[in-house]
């Protein structure tokens, strides 16, 4: 009677554990995803040029977007910081021409707000932010 109990729970482990394991490893491969991307569409209005490009970027990514006008250089760089999806993002932008820091601001939006980052009348960007 005890042999025949034994090798029941011998069984039940040798079934049980295979399926511990898997579970283990999906558990940590969902821990490795990478963090939310978000899609940031943006409007760009810089030295009389026009643009509206879309980029994916993740939190806490530094995204940077460059172009010349005539043979004046420009590059927008903006970060997202966003810990809890109840919480507006902080949005980190700063837009520089030919090396020098025209704007640099810090925004708090909730997703698909708009972001404004205005130098002068010559330089305006905007961007909206939506979580992916």
């Amino acid at each position: 009677m005890r042999s025949s109990s034994i090798s029941g729970l011998r069984r039940r482990l040798c079934l049980t554990l295979p399926f511990g394991a898997l579970a283990a490893t999906l558990g940590g491969a969902a821990q490795a995803l990478p963090r939310p991307p978000y899609q940031v569409a943006m409007s760009l209005d810089l030295l009389g040029e026009t643009s509206k490009p879309v980029a994916h970027v993740f939190r806490g990514e530094r995204a940077m977007i460059s172009g010349m006008h005539g043979d004046t250089p420009w590059r927008l760089e903006f970060t997202i910081k966003h810990y809890d999806r109840r919480e507006p993002m902080q949005v980190f932008t700063r837009l520089t021409v030919a090396d020098d820091i025209v704007a640099a601001k810090t925004r708090h939006v909730n997703p698909g707000q708009r972001v404004v980052v205005r130098a002068d009348d010559t330089m305006d960007v905007g961007l909206i932010i939506k979580i992916v």
